[in-house]
C-alpha cells in the first residue's frame, strides 16, 4: 500500500480505535484512508453525521505526525502495518463488520493460511484444561497440512497452545492487544522475541477490546476451555479470559 495512504489509515484507527464500524464507514463513504484528511472540517462533520468532536480531531495536524512516528517505529522493529484492503490482511477477518482498519504484523507466516485452529481459554487453566490443549494440538499436528494455531497470549490457554504447537513443529499467530505492548500480560514477553525465528507471527491490533474478533475470524475451527462467551469476557467470573 502507498506510504501516504497507510500514513493516514494508521491517523484513523487511533482516532476511532474500536469504534471500528464507524471508521470503516467512513473510508468507503469518503473514497479512502486519506480522504477525510483532504476536506474541510464543515464538509467532513456533515460526513460524520454531525460529530464536530471527531471532525476536529482528524483535522489536527499533530495526528498525522503521530501517524508517521509510529510507522517509523515499526519500520525499527520489522512490524508490518496491514491496512484492511492489503492482500496481506486476514481475509476471514475483513469480513466482520468491525474488523480493525489496521493490524501491526510481526513475522514471516501468511495470515491466510490454508487451515487454521482458533484456540481462546482462560488465563487460569486448570492443570486438566491444560493437558486436553497440549493434546488436542499434539493430535492435529499429524494433519497434512497441519492447521496453523490462532491464540492471543496470555497466561493458561493461550501460552499453552501456543508452546504445545512449537513444541510439535506447527506454526502459529499469536494476536496481542497492541504494537506497543508485546503480551498480556508481560511475563509472557520472552516467546514474541523469539517467535518470528521459529515461524510464529504477530498480528497486532490497536482496538483492543474486540482482540478476540482477530482470533475467532482467523480460524475456521475453534476450541475454547473456558465457559466465557467467545467475544468478550463475563464479568461475573473472576476467571474470565
Amino acid at each position: 500500500m502507498e506510504y501516504g495512504l497507510l500514513l493516514c489509515a494508521v491517523a484513523l484507527s487511533k482516532v476511532f480505535a474500536y469504534k471500528c464500524i464507524e471508521g470503516r464507514k467512513l473510508t468507503e463513504i469518503a473514497g479512502g484512508p486519506d480522504v477525510p484528511f483532504r476536506m474541510e472540517t464543515e464538509k467532513l462533520t456533515r460526513l460524520l453525521g454531525g460529530n464536530l468532536k471527531i471532525a476536529r480531531q482528524l483535522k489536527e495536524p499533530s495526528l498525522l505526525e503521530w501517524a508517521e512516528a509510529e510507522l517509523e517505529w515499526c519500520g525499527e522493529y520489522g512490524i508490518r502495518a496491514l491496512y484492511i484492503d492489503d492482500e496481506e490482511y486476514p481475509a476471514r477477518l475483513r469480513e466482520c463488520c468491525d474488523a480493525p482498519l489496521v493490524l501491526y504484523c510481526k513475522g514471516g507466516i501468511s495470515l491466510n493460511p490454508e487451515r487454521t485452529l482458533a484456540v481462546v481459554g482462560t488465563r487460569k487453566a486448570s492443570y486438566t484444561g491444560r493437558s486436553a490443549c497440549i493434546s488436542a494440538v499434539r493430535d492435529i499436528s499429524s494433519l497434512i497440512p497441519p492447521p496453523v494455531i490462532v491464540s492471543g497470549l496470555a497466561f493458561g490457554i493461550d501460552a499453552t497452545a501456543h508452546q504445545a504447537a512449537l513444541d510439535s513443529g506447527i506454526k502459529t499467530i499469536a494476536v496481542i492487544p497492541s504494537a506497543s505492548t508485546p503480551s498480556t500480560p508481560p511475563r509472557t514477553a520472552t516467546s514474541p522475541s523469539e517467535s518470528p525465528a521459529k515461524g510464529r507471527s504477530l498480528p497486532i491490533s490497536r482496538a483492543a477490546p474486540i482482540r478476540r474478533r482477530p482470533i475467532s475470524y482467523g480460524g475456521t475451527a475453534s476450541s475454547r476451555e473456558c465457559p466465557t462467551p467467545p467475544l468478550w469476557p463475563n464479568p461475573m467470573r473472576k476467571e474470565a479470559a
